[in-house]
């Protein structure tokens, strides 16, 4: 199961003031709240950061993780996908779901999405967009 998780922590920025920094990252392979919660503070060295907290878990509507990271420059990207069957009864059913995959700008993440979709005659895209996820935990 795939959870989104919100955290919050201080830090110095250029100018040599403490700011207050909130991200948003998708944690995998957790069963419980409580175990994506031990996760983020075992993922992050919150000794660096002043008052690290994680501030927000909800479990994710996202159906699938389909690449993994190739650089520190990819960044998160999000397809709403439709998928059209036939059941037994000879009715047509759409059904939508949204998958996640790292790509370095729009346009590779559109060639990526592209040759995803090839995979099933059916399957149309919806929507791509850009997360506010800054990496998948």
């Amino acid at each position: 199961m795939l959870y989104e998780v919100k955290v919050s922590y201080h830090t110095m920025n250029e100018e040599g003031t403490m700011v207050n920094k909130k991200e948003w990252y998708v944690m995998k392979y957790c069963e419980r709240f409580s175990e994506v919660e031990e996760n983020m503070f075992d993922a992050f060295n919150y000794d660096n950061f002043k008052d690290f907290d994680v501030t927000d878990i909800k479990r994710s509507r996202i159906k699938e993780l389909a690449n993994t990271k190739s650089d520190d420059n990819d960044k998160v990207f999000m397809a709403e996908l439709q998928d059209t069957f036939t059941t037994d009864d000879g009715i047509e059913k759409k059904m939508k779901y949204k998958i996640i995959f790292f790509s370095k700008n729009i346009d590779t993440a559109m060639a990526y999405i592209t040759e995803y979709i090839k995979q099933d005659y059916n399957m149309l895209l919806v929507t791509l967009k850009e997360t506010k996820f800054i990496d998948v935990l």
